[in-house]
């Protein structure tokens, strides 16, 4: 969480989002709000409408997409990696 502060939070190159698998939608942002998420909580109802199914690798999974929907990178230490190479540019 202090990396994300730190180098994630004010960089307009990364923006993070967290999908629940919660099906109920107070439960899910409860949680987040618990686990202090900054970022926004989507829930498992609304995957498919904001087109992100096609990232769904299972709970957790990491899913770094560019900003026209290509997956860079899929695996938590890809993923950090990754985002600490365009957060440090």
């Amino acid at each position: 969480m202090k990396y994300y502060h730190e180098k994630i939070a004010k960089n307009d190159k990364v923006e993070f989002i967290h999908v629940s698998q919660d099906e109920d939608t107070k439960d899910a942002i409860d949680w987040a709000q618990d686990s202090k998420f900054p970022w926004l909580t989507l829930t498992s109802t609304h995957i498919s409408p904001a087109g992100l199914d096609a990232y769904d690798g299972g709970t957790p999974s990491y899913a770094l997409v560019s900003k026209h929907g290509r997956v860079v990178a899929t695996t938590e230490k890809e993923v950090i990696e990754k985002i600490k190479q365009l957060t440090e540019k």
